[in-house]
């Protein structure tokens, strides 16, 4: 019984490793799949809370992210993006030890017309304890058939970890190209 089972179990997985290298063996199906990828540089330009505003001149508060992500196409006219941003915060001219931490930021986009897009991420920061969820508003510049220059404005949306104050409001500017 127990070799029927394995047995089983191998036919279900040889079945699907079928249709999935057919899915791949059509590139035409993995580009409607894939719509592009991007990469580029965030500056977080101030953050607010209750008590006070930090700007980006500050050597506690500096720090530079450097997203990477992957949208892919859905049935309707949004779009889904997986991004991961590692952000590093150098304590510029204060001696302490840098500071970095991860981002993982799902989130839907969609087109506004005009190379203009609004998208909404959720966001888990990996590192300092903080979740919550980042608007956005995207310009791109196209480069030729396949590429493309974005501005976006982000405004991140912050809670965690402490339970007085946790709500942190952020702003900046993401730069980047798209492939």
């Amino acid at each position: 019984m127990k070799s029927l089972k394995i047995t089983f179990c191998m036919v279900l997985i040889l079945c699907g490793y079928k249709q999935y290298a057919n899915i791949l063996s059509d590139t035409s199906s993995v580009r409607q799949i894939v719509v592009g990828y991007h990469m580029g540089y965030v500056q977080l330009l101030f953050s607010t809370d209750s008590n006070q505003t930090q700007w980006m001149n500050e050597s506690d508060f500096f720090g530079m992210g450097f997203p990477i992500g992957i949208t892919f196409n859905t049935p309707g006219k949004w779009k889904f993006d997986l991004e991961v941003v590692p952000f590093l915060n150098p304590h510029l001219g204060t001696g302490k030890p840098y500071q970095n931490h991860l981002l993982f930021h799902p989130g839907a986009l969609r087109s506004l017309g005009h190379n203009w897009t609004f998208g909404a991420r959720l966001a888990f920061e990996l590192g300092n304890d903080q979740f919550g969820f980042t608007p956005l508003l995207n310009k791109s510049f196209p480069l030729g058939k396949r590429s493309s220059f974005f501005m976006e404005l982000v405004a991140p949306m912050r809670f965690g970890p402490s339970k007085v104050s946790s709500f942190h409001q952020l702003g900046g500017l993401h730069l980047g190209f798209a492939f």
